[in-house]
């Protein structure tokens, strides 16, 4: 898990912790090749398509997960979660874990 991804996941696990009643959960659509990706320089396109060695979803497939959250019921979710496509929860990294950390953002 990237930093930028395990911050957002330790502000989603502490916004559960702090606001029980909001459900917070954390989506990754997957690596989506959009005109982002297109619009890169040659060297920062090659870097997006070899760490992403299967390839990249379609638009139409990287819109799945954010779907699958929006219709699926709630008391299958868990508050704080990070979830993959499609709806595949993963443990979050240390720094995502790091209640300490996502304290220090609200301040």
């Amino acid at each position: 898990m990237g930093q930028v991804r395990a911050v957002e996941a330790g502000q989603y696990s502490d916004t559960a912790l702090r606001y029980p009643s909001i459900l917070s959960i954390v989506v990754h659509s997957g690596t989506v090749k959009t005109g982002l990706v297109d619009n890169l320089s040659w060297v920062n396109r090659r870097l997006v398509y070899v760490t992403n060695p299967m390839g990249l979803l379609t638009v139409e497939q990287g819109v799945c997960n954010i779907l699958w959250t929006s219709t699926t019921e709630k008391s299958k979710l868990k508050p704080g979660q990070f979830y993959h496509p499609v709806g595949k929860p993963e443990d979050l990294s240390r720094d995502g874990e790091n209640i300490e950390l996502a304290k220090k953002l609200w301040d």
